[in-house]
């Protein structure tokens, strides 16, 4: 059952109004949200001269358990307090929407804003992962995908289905912000510096803490 948690708010709402924007997606539980997001989503706005990034939370992770999840709401408050400025978005699509799994989000995304566009932000560690998720090859056929390094996964990467299933579909420019233009699928492998913190440590550490 979906709680539209985030439905009525109009900061929400206010971004469906808006056109010819490039906006970043970056998926995932945010449970928590922290610093390390907020770093790859500044340097999407930096590399893809995105207008916005809109941190997309899902309800929960179908590979996760549910018993370590932070309920929604909690998660998505958090995650707004977290950010600084207004280039940053919290958003649930998936509660919007009534979609389960990421493919039929962005599906039901870009049929509701042709007139933007959009590419999805995703870590290395869930590159490694993505051939099970549900019609995952889909995904790069609808959407330019970024995926950001992290520490230990460089080679994971490189060996994972997907990365050798879009072997030729890698972009290897640049000037990132043309990847827009190119035909689909296409994505990128950006290599950054040790990503600061991840939510796995957060709540190791507050067990740890407790």
């Amino acid at each position: 059952m979906h709680s539209n948690t985030y439905i009525n708010s109009s900061r929400s709402i206010g971004l469906y109004k808006r056109k010819n924007m490039r906006i970043g997606l970056l998926g995932g539980s945010f449970n928590p949200a922290h610093r390390g997001h907020i770093y790859i989503s500044n340097m999407a706005i930096k590399l893809f001269k995105l207008h916005e990034v809109w941190w997309v939370i899902n309800p929960q992770n179908p590979l996760k358990s549910s018993k370590s999840t932070a309920p929604l709401k909690e998660r998505i408050n958090y995650a707004r307090n977290l950010i600084v400025g207004n280039r940053i978005k919290v958003q649930s699509l998936e509660d919007r929407y009534y979609t389960k799994y990421t493919y039929h989000t962005i599906k039901k995304l870009l049929q509701c804003q042709p007139g933007n566009k959009f590419i999805w932000l995703m870590g290395a560690d869930n590159l490694s992962q993505i051939n099970l998720w549900i019609n995952w090859n889909k995904i790069f056929d609808i959407i330019p995908i970024a995926v950001f390094n992290r520490e230990g996964y460089s080679r994971t990467v490189i060996s994972s289905v997907a990365a050798n299933y879009y072997n030729q579909s890698l972009y290897n420019k640049q000037n990132l912000s043309k990847i827009f233009k190119r035909d689909l699928p296409v994505w990128v492998f950006i290599r950054l510096r040790k990503l600061p913190y991840s939510s796995t440590e957060i709540r190791y550490n507050r067990k740890r803490n407790n």
